[in-house]
């Protein structure tokens, strides 16, 4: 059945004043209970038990101190045994274990200066325009990229 355009706009009317006239919904009783008991569960609970932004300042920085200091003596940890690691006798079965450990370093090692011989060989052999050319299409494709996807979540979700 095709519609006039004065029956479609009376239809729109109506339907308009009908949807008006509806009440607004409240949300169930249980449920607000609920909302607010939880609220008020987080908001009692002790302050290292929140999220990293709402601890006091000591903590937080007491906790970065330690990271720092972990991460330092990791780092220790691996140049000593970076130095001392033959110095160090394993005993036999222990040593053949890990004999895939210096097979592994004699690898990167050997990939390590490849790839920086490589690396300097390409960088001497192009030329410079040809380089941030590159880079600056590279850098434009990333703009276009980053457009084509805004433009698509724009299209796929915008409000009706």
């Amino acid at each position: 059945m095709k519609l006039t355009t004065e029956d479609q706009a009376r239809l729109e009317q109506l339907v308009g004043r009908a949807c008006r006239e509806q009440p607004a919904l409240a949300a169930p009783r249980t449920l607000q209970a609920r909302v607010f008991a939880a609220l008020q569960q987080r908001a009692a609970r002790p302050w290292w038990r929140r999220s990293f932004a709402y601890w006091p300042m000591a903590p937080r920085v007491v906790l970065v101190l330690a990271c720092a200091g972990v991460a330092r003596a990791m780092l220790e940890v691996t140049a000593w045994f970076n130095t001392n690691l033959g110095a160090v006798q394993l005993p036999v079965p222990v040593s053949r274990s890990l004999s895939w450990v210096q097979s592994a370093r004699s690898l990167i090692s050997l990939l390590d200066s490849t790839a920086g011989d490589v690396g300097a060989t390409l960088l001497h052999r192009i030329p410079p325009l040809w380089l941030y050319g590159g880079i600056i299409g590279m850098l434009a494709l990333y703009a276009l990229l980053v457009g084509l996807g805004a433009a698509a979540y724009r299209t796929l979700h915008a409000p009706r």
